[in-house]
């Protein structure tokens, strides 16, 4: 809830961005207790390069190599941005971003909440409805991860989360 409070106070102040550094603030507040070097990308802090692995129904996905001091996975971050900018409509960039943050594991953990933290912070900076996933959803949501994970297909996992969306 702390990680929530501060994207709202982000938006309110005009201050969120869909960028690295409101990323890496949000996901020091999320992995705080559980991830290693919380809130700099995988290889970045003091922990040597690794992690980024994730289990998805029974399947687990290893995401890319961190580079030295994190240098790959920035890299991968920024070339990304450009293609999620590249989208018109506010949603798709939000999602897309969830999408590409989600696959790429930048951080050791939490990198779920954090890309769907700034989805919606990108949404309600667009005066967006944000997007709530529904427990109920959870098998829905498990076979959109595993699509995303292990078909390299961002489609079904932004499918999934825009058909979440109310606004």
């Amino acid at each position: 809830s702390e990680a929530t409070d501060r994207l709202i106070q982000l938006v309110q102040d005009r201050g969120f961005a869909m960028s690295k550094a409101v990323s890496d603030t949000l996901h020091a507040i999320v992995g705080e207790f559980e991830a290693l070097d919380a809130g700099m990308f995988r290889g970045a802090g003091s922990v040597s390069p690794g992690g980024g692995a994730v289990d998805v129904m029974g399947e687990r996905f290893r995401g890319p190599f961190p580079g030295d001091r994190g240098t790959n996975l920035e890299r991968i971050y920024d070339k990304g941005m450009v293609q999620v900018r590249a989208y018109s409509h506010p949603a798709v960039q939000a999602t897309a971003y969830a999408a590409f943050a989600t696959y790429n594991q930048f951080y050791f953990e939490a990198n779920k909440r954090t890309a769907r933290l700034m989805m919606n912070g990108h949404l309600m900076s667009a005066g967006l409805d944000a997007i709530v996933t529904p427990e109920r959803r959870r098998v829905d949501y498990n076979r959109a991860l595993r699509s995303l994970f292990l078909d390299a297909d961002m489609s079904a996992y932004m499918a999934f989360l825009l058909s979440c969306y109310d606004g």
